[in-house]
């Protein structure tokens, strides 16, 4: 027997070869094969479709994927508010939607077709939905959703975005190009591929972000951006990351840029569009970007200042650890992964020696100690920072490779792994809804008739029976799904922080934290609570009008001298959820 992206066989030692599914019965891009020890030259399949039989004695395929989860997802979406919802792309088995509301058998729709991507919600209006496709030798391909990824269109949204590519001169965009939702501003994506661009309509159209090449300078897609991320506290900050190769006329190292003009693009006035500044040079001296490849970066959403980055490789063979994290926007990185000497193997509370893949900075931490990492044999959570690490499966995620962990602005965590479905952490965060359901492919699927390396079915997700992870052994309450918000409401405050000064026994000068409405509706302020030695001697309405401002005054009294810090948290109705101003004093 042999796999390629079709399944042969031979019976004259490999002079002459058959296909064994010419007309269908499984699926494309074979994995594993493993005979039936009770029937004679019939055998087991894995392919991107999950696990089929083939009976030698009737020369039939038998689908076997009713009762197991071998969805192998590329990425995960949820919904922002809504944790019954979410979107996810699989490889070879498109995009697919989940609504828990749905009854078991029809949870998971399949709502695109071909190679899924990225995939994802629009922050403000989650009405809007977007995925990528994987890059085809036309160039990259997306697709739009206006009625909450219910259905797709992908036909004009790509051809201006491969036309803004061509009059920029781009050289190409990574397999899967990563997107990024503006989490204040309605309908603002950015895509990235050598350069950023930006859609301000739900990816209807497209435009330069600006006008660098943010790669290592390669002439392909192979060394494009693989993640592009927008601080959730500030939609001016953002950090881009490209891919290290030594597939193109020289080695490429990866590259880590940021900017503090994530709202810019290309326009009259702003010719060269937002600067981006390279802080690749700002890792440390162990860390050589050509001889490893970094994976993701991870922003704490609370403070745009801090962020994790995610290596590939093994230690033991690269000499480089596998987080590193910076506090000063990419100024310095420090190793963060328990193991700072580099001892291989690590020491028994550090993170093990695989690739790490994706990192996750828990909202429900506002300290942003709490990081969980994707790995190439599941979940793996610190809770001080990456000093320590622990795993985090709970007995419900297998020893499998995790390519995307999200959470939405409720605190629920989903983890899309690739070969066991999604799992949802309903124990953190609101309670999310009933055991999840992942789709795999169906029996049904229409296989690759010839090993064409461009022909890819499509296949219909279905539920099965995959657990929910929890993260206690008691029963998680059920939620009654929360109704899609239909309006666009974004509240951002600024400063992100303040710091004080005070005498004992004394109050400090108050300091001013502005809110503004910049959505299209107005947006309840529900309350706003300060945590420490911090008060408010002024607060904001109930009611915050569109495009308005109003302020909320900070005083700082402290009870003992030295450092102390606070919170200030403004709980709103608006669809980006709370808003945070880390506080800080100082008592004399």
């Amino acid at each position: 027997m042999f796999g390629g992206v079709g399944i042969y066989r031979s019976i004259n030692s490999g002079r002459n070869w058959t296909s064994l599914a010419p007309s269908g019965g499984t699926h494309s891009d074979q994995h594993a094969i493993a005979f039936d020890p009770a029937s004679a030259h019939s055998f087991f399949l894995g392919n991107d479709g999950g696990l089929y039989r083939f009976d030698a004695g009737t020369l039939t395929w038998t689908a076997l994927n009713a009762s197991i989860s071998a969805a192998q997802a590329d990425s995960v979406g949820p919904h922002p508010t809504n944790s019954t919802v979410v979107i996810a792309g699989f490889q070879d088995n498109g995009t697919a939607r989940f609504n828990a509301a749905q009854p078991p058998a029809s949870s998971w729709t399949e709502v695109d077709n071909l190679d899924g991507g990225f995939a994802l919600f629009d922050t403000v209006n989650p009405l809007f939905a977007y995925h990528t496709f994987a890059t085809t030798a036309v160039g990259p391909w997306v697709s739009r959703s206006t009625n909450g990824g219910v259905t797709f269109n992908s036909a004009s949204s790509s051809a201006a975005l491969q036309t803004a590519m061509a009059m920029a001169g781009d050289g190409g965009a990574a397999y899967y190009p990563p997107l990024a939702s503006d989490p204040a501003v309605a309908e603002r994506v950015l895509f990235g591929a050598h350069s950023v661009y930006v859609s301000n309509d739900a990816m209807a159209t497209w435009a330069q972000q600006t006008t660098q090449d943010l790669t290592g300078g390669c002439n392909s897609g192979a060394c494009g951006l693989e993640d592009l991320e927008i601080a959730p506290s500030d939609d001016t900050k953002a950090y881009a990351l490209s891919m290290e190769t030594s597939t193109t006329f020289r080695p490429m190292p990866f590259k880590i840029f940021t900017t503090d003009q994530a709202d810019l693009q290309v326009s009259a006035s702003q010719p060269n569009g937002a600067e981006w500044t390279d802080k690749t040079s700002q890792l440390p001296p162990i860390v050589f970007p050509n001889s490893t490849q970094a994976t993701g970066i991870a922003v704490d959403p609370f403070d745009y200042s801090v962020a994790y980055l995610s290596l590939s490789g093994f230690t033991s063979a690269t000499g480089i650890g596998h987080i590193l994290v910076t506090t000063d926007f990419g100024g310095s990185w420090t190793q963060a992964d328990g193991n700072p000497t580099l001892q291989s193997p690590p020491p028994a509370n550090a993170l093990p020696d695989v690739p790490v893949l994706r990192l996750l900075v828990d909202r429900n931490d506002p300290t942003a100690n709490t990081v969980l990492a994707a790995t190439d044999i599941g979940v793996f959570r610190t809770t001080d920072g990456g000093s320590t690490w622990a795993p985090f499966n709970l007995g419900v995620i297998p020893a499998v490779a995790v390519f995307d962990i999200e959470q939405n602005l409720s605190g629920v965590v989903f983890a899309a792994t690739h070969g066991r479905g999604i799992f949802q952490l309903t124990g953190e965060g609101l309670p999310g809804a009933p055991p999840s359901p992942t789709p795999t492919s169906s029996g049904s699927a229409t296989p690759t008739p010839t090993p064409s390396a461009t022909a890819t079915p499509s296949a219909t997700a279905t539920p099965t029976r995959t657990a929910t992870a929890t993260a206690t052994a008691t029963p998680t309450a059920t939620l009654t799904p929360t109704p899609m918000p239909t309006v666009a409401a974004a509240l951002a405050v600024s400063p992100r922080s303040a710091t004080f000064a005070a005498k004992l026994g004394k109050k400090s000068k108050a300091k001013k934290v502005t809110a503004a409405n910049k959505g299209k509706v107005s947006i309840t302020l529900i309350g706003a609570q300060v945590t420490g030695d911090f008060a408010l001697s002024k607060r904001c309405g109930r009611e915050l009008k569109p495009k308005k401002k109003c302020t909320y005054a900070v005083i700082f009294a402290p009870t003992a001298k030295g450092l102390r810090a606070g919170l200030l948290t403004v709980n709103n109705s608006g669809s980006s959820g709370p808003r945070t101003v880390r506080l800080s004093g100082t008592g004399k």
